[in-house]
């Protein structure tokens, strides 16, 4: 079978990305921004907010008390984190909803996304937290790919994996 890349990526039904999730990538990168501005954007999206409380009350963190505020997660978290969480289940999630794709499959790869960028963080606890977010980043959007694939060819994609 002859695969022609070009009319996949011409054809395929990739979502924009919400304007809240540029206003949250904007403002993250501000150095000016306050905590309360950027909590103000994040709450917008419910499920952007129970996300970073899964984040910062997982193992991962291991904290004596557990958290149940979105600013104090945010807090805990920092910026570049909560714009790299944001960037990855937005984008995963805007997807729920196109054509070809079903809920439980989406599901699964946002899964896949988050077991993936919970072992990065693991991997890269002796790196600069500028290398650790980018890497974050990546293994919660390396999953997109799939997404397009599954939505463009189906059933066929299915067999092929």
């Amino acid at each position: 079978m002859q695969i022609d890349v070009k009319s996949i990526v011409q054809s395929a039904d990739v979502p924009s990305v919400p304007k809240i999730l540029n206003e949250i990538l904007l403002m993250a990168d501000n150095p000016m921004a306050t905590s309360t501005a950027l909590e103000a954007l994040v709450v917008q999206e419910p499920g952007l907010a129970a996300q970073l409380l899964k984040w910062v009350n997982s193992a991962l963190y291991a904290l004596p008390n557990r958290v149940s505020s979105v600013s104090h997660s945010m807090v805990l978290l920092g910026f570049s984190t909560v714009k790299s969480v944001a960037a990855g289940m937005i984008l995963i999630n805007t997807f729920d909803s196109s054509v070809g794709l079903t809920r439980e499959y989406v599901g699964e790869v946002w899964g896949h996304t988050l077991s993936a960028a919970t072992f990065i963080r693991h991997l890269t606890k002796g790196q600069s937290q500028g290398v650790r977010d980018d890497l974050f980043l990546a293994a919660l959007i390396h999953d997109v790919g799939h997404l397009v694939l599954q939505q463009y060819f189906g059933t066929e994609y299915d067999s092929l994996c």
